[in-house]
């Protein structure tokens, strides 16, 4: 197992389901005035134009119309006039967190993981994390490669080179899973079928472990002789308090996915590639009612039709606008930078409109992982993290300005240049 012995202290502070350990920053307030401020994509109407957002230390205290939205004494006035004003996007399925020095980490001993920890490898202080604010990207879910077949818990935390203790918001982001397009190559070759049934078989020692464990403390379940220290690690999936992020894309694949994860063992796994022809299983998906993160492919080129389709919009039309869809990179296969480009090639391709794929990039992206209280959207009591765009961020054409992070200015391109 990869384990860096310099950050092991770190783990006990950023346990499964912990919140921001961090203390809060310097009092320092700071109005975010005059633009047309997308405060919540989940709603239909979602803009307050002009408006004004208003954070003390990383916490919004205050967001509505410029005309009643007062800005307390003192505080720093940023000029949003003509600029649009919209929350942090989060990127869901990005390979950098280790900042360059194993963007694709695996440990190939088993074909199934659950108790590797990316928090043990990360390095929020890496360029790439500054680079993302570049696309608005303010959280990113870091997880591990597809060489195994259940390789790993990700890190959920945020950019802008923050110190650890700032940027983790959950050490068990996700559990990562991969139903093919790797895994079944393990050793000299496992096949789909027996990547299907190791799977089942890891998630069905997970689940009893979990049942054996139930109403038990953490200090009472390590007393207990049945103590083992990989299954502890499923507890929280089985809880519903960490999801499952698939590496899933055509067909046949998504199906297993879908039947084995979210229908046999009724866990919050999410679809996370969704490309290809994946989407001819829309019907199952609308009815476990799995979330579907597209990319980094766009589009697909269909050879029983020989026309191009829209990923994300064939997913959206088929179900009727039933299934939730977000966009990812796998950075650094696609720079996270780059993310909006992502949602703005699926609004190209037919996707119904930039507000949705903006939605998708932050209020259902934060809903699945799990931190709707606290990221995606620019509401009182959530963190900070605001971005100021010359545009529509799903227009090319807009590039962003200011991004700030936990409420600290940790981009500004008329000081920083652009960097991308």
């Amino acid at each position: 197992m990869f384990i860096f012995p310099v950050l092991l202290v770190l783990t006990a502070a950023f346990a499964p389901g912990g919140g921001d350990k961090s203390e809060p920053q310097a009092e320092r307030v700071t109005a975010i005035r005059g633009g047309k401020v997308v405060w919540n994509p989940e709603l239909e109407n979602p803009v307050y134009d002009p408006g004004t957002v208003i954070f003390r230390g990383n916490k919004i205290i205050a967001v509505g119309p410029t005309s009643t939205t007062a800005i307390p004494e003192g505080a720093e006035i940023v000029d949003a006039k003509n600029r649009w004003v919209v929350p942090g996007i989060i990127e869901l399925h990005n390979h950098t967190g280790a900042g360059g020095a194993s963007n694709d980490l695996h440990e190939y001993v088993y074909l199934t993981n659950p108790d590797l920890r990316m928090i043990d490898a990360v390095r929020p202080e890496s360029d790439d994390m500054k680079d993302a604010l570049v696309g608005g990207v303010t959280t990113v879910l870091t997880i591990p490669g597809s060489g195994n077949n259940m390789s790993g818990h990700g890190v959920l935390m945020k950019t802008g080179q923050l110190p650890i203790e700032e940027a983790v918001i959950r050490a068990h982001g996700s559990l990562k899973v991969a139903q093919a397009g790797n895994p079944e190559s393990y050793l000299v070759g496992v096949g789909r079928s027996f990547m299907n049934w190791s799977t089942r078989d890891q998630l069905t020692r997970g689940r009893d472990y979990t049942a054996k464990m139930k109403g038990k403390s953490p200090e009472e379940r390590k007393k207990s002789p049945d103590y083992n220290m990989q299954l502890e690690e499923m507890i929280d999936l089985f809880e519903h308090r960490v999801p499952i992020a698939v590496h899933t894309q055509m067909y046949q694949v998504v199906a297993s996915t879908v039947r084995i994860l979210n229908k046999d063992f009724g866990l919050d796994a999410f679809l996370d590639h969704s490309t290809f022809d994946g989407y001819l299983n829309w019907p199952e998906v609308v009815k476990y009612k799995v979330p579907t993160v597209v990319g980094p492919r766009a589009f697909y080129k269909d050879p029983n039709t020989n026309s191009v389709r829209g990923i994300m919009n064939e997913w959206y039309s088929r179900s009727d606008g039933k299934i939730e869809i977000g966009t990812n990179t796998d950075s650094p296969v696609v720079p996270q930078q780059e993310l909006p480009y992502q949602a703005a090639m699926g609004v190209r391709f037919g996707y119904p409109n930039t507000r949705l794929a903006l939605r998708g990039m932050t209020t259902l992206a934060a809903r699945i992982v799990k931190v709707e209280d606290r990221i995606g959207s620019l509401e009182v009591n959530k963190d900070a993290d605001v971005v100021m765009w010359t545009g529509d961020p799903i227009d090319p054409r807009s590039r962003v300005l200011k991004a700030f992070v936990n409420g600290k200015l940790c981009y500004d391109e008329q000081k920083d240049g652009i960097r991308h």
